[in-house]
């Protein structure tokens, strides 16, 4: 009787020393960023949805400052109380109001969020691509998710600079745990343009990383063979000439488009250094009394 209490009790202190670690279980549905960006193709797949993220923050709501843009370009008309076109399609222009409350404050800084969210992504992804030892698979593919990054970056921070008088100018080497101050939009268009070159730099450099895969832009209408090299030249090079960011007196009216390509959501975006510079010039120009960058100002 007396082993047995003996055997009983070692096999307790056992079963007490087994409870003194808990069970450690990795919950793989948790959001863990860093196990996430450790892994190439999660990698890969998170800089290409940094597209997604941005085409979603520019077309993906009646509210988003698009229809505003329309209506202000005279690319569409409208007098309808819907989206805030009314208030952006009367000549003279009306007063923009960015007090709190104002009746296009929700879609206003939904695209200040998205279009920030967009270009966070796209810096993150750059930020693990330049660590040393770290690769996709190839030089090649390196090559093409680092143009790709810094080609989303660069129309994230453009759209940001043509519609709002200040935002965060993000880069790979920020803290993403860190907010960055709010810096000019003439500041903020030097940044996209100098991420729309470092993109059409890199691609151009290496050719045979290219053509993208076609679930990257638009695969339904923008065919593989032409998403190479080249077309990150037409990111800069294209005959459309740009609207936004000029005074009225130095705007064109009226007109259509004289480019052949197809619009595609990636030819919405062709123009942007062309523009970004007229934002810039502008901004600089004592005799220009209509701000470059209005819709959306964040400042009141």
């Amino acid at each position: 009787m007396r082993p047995l209490r003996y055997l009983l009790l070692i096999a307790g202190v056992s079963l007490l020393g087994a409870c003194e670690d808990p069970l450690r279980v990795t919950n793989v549905n948790d959001p863990d960023r860093d196990r996430v960006l450790s892994q190439p193709a999660d990698l890969e797949k998170f800089i290409t949805d940094s597209w997604s993220a941005f085409h979603n923050g520019q077309f993906a709501a009646n509210d988003a400052i698009r229809p505003q843009v329309l209506v202000a370009g005279l690319e569409n008309f409208s007098d309808l109380a819907n989206f805030g076109m009314n208030l952006r399609v009367a000549i003279p222009r009306n007063f923009i109001d960015n007090q709190r409350g104002n009746p296009v404050e929700g879609g206003n800084y939904r695209d200040f969020l998205r279009f920030s969210r967009s270009a966070r992504s796209a810096a993150v992804g750059l930020a693990q691509l330049a660590k040393p030892g770290f690769s996709i698979g190839t030089p090649a593919a390196d090559a093409r998710a680092t143009a790709f990054a810094r080609f989303v970056l660069g129309v994230s921070l453009g759209s940001l600079a043509l519609v709002y008088d200040s935002a965060s100018i993000i880069t790979p080497e920020d803290d993403p745990e860190l907010v960055p101050p709010l810096s000019s939009y003439t500041a903020v268009s030097a940044a996209g343009l100098a991420n729309l070159d470092e993109a059409i730099s890199i691609a151009q450099a290496n050719p045979g990383a290219f053509p993208l895969p076609t679930t990257w832009l638009s695969p339904r209408r923008r065919p593989a063979r032409r998403t190479s090299s080249a077309w990150y030249d037409r990111i800069g090079h294209n005959s459309a000439r740009p609207r936004l960011g000029l005074p009225p007196s130095g705007r064109r009216w009226t007109g259509t488009r004289s480019s052949p390509m197809p619009r595609t959501a990636s030819r919405r975006i062709s123009g942007f250094k062309r523009t970004l510079r007229v934002v810039g010039a502008s901004a600089g120009s004592s005799s220009t009394s209509y701000p470059a960058a209005g819709i959306g100002c964040t400042s009141s």
